[in-house]
């Protein structure tokens, strides 16, 4: 579990590392097309987990997906290449620190979704964590966005709601744990939605920039979707469980801003009030986690402490039948 967790926080922060650097334009490589960078990872990804998924029982297992969940697999691709398109998009013009600030707040609108769809009230420690964790969030992106691009901000927070819906619809449709498979379907369902907008926006100038980068674009590109292909391969098996993504999502924060801070030399954008608001959006998220922990755990009691009852019922049932056979046979 450690390895596994270890591994997963280090790719994610490789891969955000990488993708900030490639689409920035004023510090880092200036390749500033997210759409053409998000269907070169998706597509990379795909190619290297062919061998797995593109023959034999897997490709019977997709289809029955399909077959039986076409609808729901469909709306389940368009929001996860709106949450690539939205996420690149936002890395073009702001600052990883800011953009990791905000994509925490995915607990907080999983929150909402219970509230809304499903017309419950979470418990009143996950309400006020919760609370505290837009509070928190909202401030920094008030700060970050004065002296950033509101357009990015707007983008990063539009694209963590469409991952929240793919984790929340993915758990619903599939349970605790999205079959590897069907991660598979929903990048092909994704890239499938990425490349008509990468002919229609960005293949003009994409040909130009080529022309003029040279064979290192070609280099460049293929590093970063190598990291995203690997960070795939971890993630596809544990995507959209929400108690596992709680408890690897504050390692992955924490880790990607000391990153930012130290490598992408993103120490100015730490004002007063955008530093408030990390330390109580990261404080809140850690609350958030002990509290869903200690309230599953008194759920995985209750449920151990009924299982026993019942076979003690059933154990007293058949002494009871026991003995009345005993005395009738007497």
């Amino acid at each position: 579990m450690i390895e596994k967790t270890i591994g997963d926080v280090g790719l994610y922060v490789a891969w955000l590392l990488g993708t900030k650097w490639i689409l920035s334009c004023g510090t880092g490589y200036g390749f500033m097309f997210p759409i053409c960078l998000g269907c070169c990872n998706i597509g990379v990804s795909m190619v290297s987990m062919s061998g797995i998924f593109a023959h034999g029982k897997a490709v019977s297992k997709q289809i029955e997906l399909w077959e039986r969940h076409w609808r729901a697999m469909l709306a389940l691709g368009a929001l996860l290449a709106l949450d690539v398109l939205l996420q690149y998009s936002s890395l073009v013009n702001q600052s990883l620190t800011l953009n990791q600030i905000i994509r925490a707040i995915v607990p907080a609108f999983m929150g909402i979704g219970v509230i809304v769809i499903e017309r419950r009230l979470p418990p009143p420690a996950e309400f006020a964590t919760l609370a505290l964790l837009g509070l928190g969030v909202g401030m920094a992106m008030w700060e970050g966005t004065a002296v950033g691009s509101p357009y990015a901000s707007m983008c990063c927070m539009t694209s963590a709601a469409c991952h929240t819906a793919v984790i929340y619809f993915s758990g619903k449709l599939f349970g605790d744990a999205m079959p590897a498979e069907a991660a598979f379907s929903l990048l092909g369902a994704a890239l499938a939605c990425l490349l008509p907008l990468f002919f229609y926006k960005e293949a003009v100038q994409v040909g130009k920039f080529w022309k003029m980068a040279g064979g290192h674009a070609f280099v460049v590109l293929f590093i970063s979707s190598t990291v995203t292909a690997l960070y795939a391969h971890v993630t596809c098996h544990t995507m959209t469980r929400p108690d596992d993504y709680l408890i690897r999502a504050e390692a992955k924060y924490i880790s990607v801003l000391l990153s930012a801070f130290f490598l992408l030399g993103e120490k100015s954008v730490y004002t007063p009030l955008l530093t408030l608001g990390c330390a109580l959006a990261l404080g809140a998220t850690y609350a958030f986690k002990q509290v869903r922990q200690h309230s599953q755990g008194s759920l995985d009691a209750a449920a151990a402490s009924e299982r026993s009852h019942q076979q003690q019922g059933k154990s007293e049932g058949i002494l009871s039948f026991a003995m009345k056979s005993i005395v009738r046979l007497c």
